[in-house]
């Protein structure tokens, strides 16, 4: 699996209390720098775990919605004969707006009156890239058919939002547990090492998290990761 994507959607005021929340947990957790994935070890996966619970309580409690994507490598497209290829970063982006498409209601939104749409995102390095991607947001309305609405983009440094921080996470657990990262032994270790231990922890706090959530919204046990999402 690959392309991860996550976002949460919300009403400003309920961003803004997550993203306090946010802050106050780093804080008395004593997470110093930036709170992502890659920083993941097992001397912090305790106060990562916390962090990561200052959204999904609130998932739990429907204040604010988060939702995921990612592609299966298993279907595999073939391009037909002449058609200009596309990099794997075309790619990514492409999915990017679709993600923002399609997977928050936007098309749902009462077309009787009018609604902005702030959508903070990751910045990157390809400016090409990140403008295409703002333009074809900017057309969502369009595309939806709904006049009233109104969708901006902005690219953020991550270190700086908390709230990006946190999808980081998530993301970064989604695509460690799908892909079966934990089963990898290098050199013919036995065992997993202790940073493949504190992933899977995370990873999992994670899943039964978002299972329990769905099991609680939905009334069904339907929810796994890659197995039926």
């Amino acid at each position: 699996y690959w392309c991860f994507y996550g976002g949460i959607f919300g009403a400003e005021a309920e961003l803004g209390r997550l993203d306090t929340a946010l802050r106050a947990c780093a804080a008395a957790q004593g997470l110093g720098g930036e709170v992502k994935w890659s920083n993941l070890r097992p001397h912090n996966v305790a106060k990562y775990r916390a962090f990561v619970d200052c959204l999904l309580t609130r998932v739990d409690a429907g204040t604010v919605r988060w939702r995921q994507m990612f592609c299966d490598r298993s279907f595999a497209r073939v391009p037909p004969a002449g058609e200009q290829p596309v990099s794997d970063l075309d790619v990514q982006f492409k999915l990017c707006y679709q993600f923002l498409k399609h997977s928050f209601g936007l098309e749902y939104l009462d077309k009787g009156t009018t609604h902005e749409v702030l959508v903070r995102l990751d910045t990157h390095s390809s400016q090409k890239h990140k403008t295409d991607l703002t333009n074809f947001a900017r057309g969502l309305p369009g595309v939806l058919g709904h006049p009233g609405l109104t969708v901006r983009v902005t690219f953020e440094q991550s270190e700086r939002v908390p709230r990006i921080q946190v999808c980081d996470l998530i993301i970064g657990a989604a695509g460690s547990y799908g892909n079966k990262m934990h089963e990898i032994r290098d050199n013919g270790r036995r065992g997993m090492t202790d940073r493949q231990k504190a992933r899977l922890e995370l990873s999992k706090h994670i899943y039964d998290a978002l299972r329990a959530i769905d099991s609680k919204a939905r009334g069904s046990m339907a929810f796994n990761w890659f197995e039926s999402t």
